[in-house]
């Protein structure tokens, strides 16, 4: 049937669609915990606390040595801008998920990403192989970026949902 290689390469893949489908209830907790606390930016704050205090218990589990700041030092500026823009990520579902919906929010984050990841594939930015940016992939982040359009805007661009349930036309 299936070989372990063939199993064992497909764990990333897994885990990456896994991780994928964990994202949509980070973001509408992260806005559900900003709006009990006050502030979209007190969410943000509370989802990257607990994400510090789930990690530490499974460096710890895992026995992880202990960080090579040294290294990690000498290495080129953009390795620290993964924090920052983990924290723009965490704040703007914290601040955005309530108002666009947890599939509205997440689209255009992925439509986001896949323009900026195949930019950085073409250009072979941050270490990584190049990878062209051919027709099919440029076709493919188009139709992304339709997905992202008749997700978000349901075919009523502008649109209050609460006018439409309603009844009412928008002006």
């Amino acid at each position: 049937m299936f070989s372990k290689a063939i199993i064992v390469s497909l764990i990333p893949a897994v885990m990456a669609f896994f991780a994928g489908t964990v994202i949509p209830f980070q973001a509408t907790s992260n806005g559900a915990v900003g709006k009990a606390l006050g502030h979209p930016l007190w969410g943000a704050m509370v989802s990257l606390a607990v994400s510090m205090l789930a990690l530490l218990p499974l460096l710890w589990f895992l026995k992880v040595p202990a960080p090579r700041l040294s290294h990690a030092l000498q290495g080129p500026w953009w390795l620290w801008i993964g924090g920052v823009f983990g924290a723009v990520y965490v704040a703007s579902a914290a601040a955005f998920a309530p108002k666009l919906g947890a599939g509205g929010f997440i689209v255009l984050v992925v439509a986001g990403q896949m323009i900026a990841a195949v930019l950085i594939d073409h250009f072979a930015l941050m270490g990584l192989t190049p990878r062209p940016l051919t027709l099919a992939r440029f076709a493919g982040v188009g139709l992304i970026l339709v997905g992202a359009v008749l997700i978000q805007y349901n075919g009523k661009a502008g649109a209050d949902p609460k006018v439409l349930a309603s009844g009412q036309a928008s002006a």
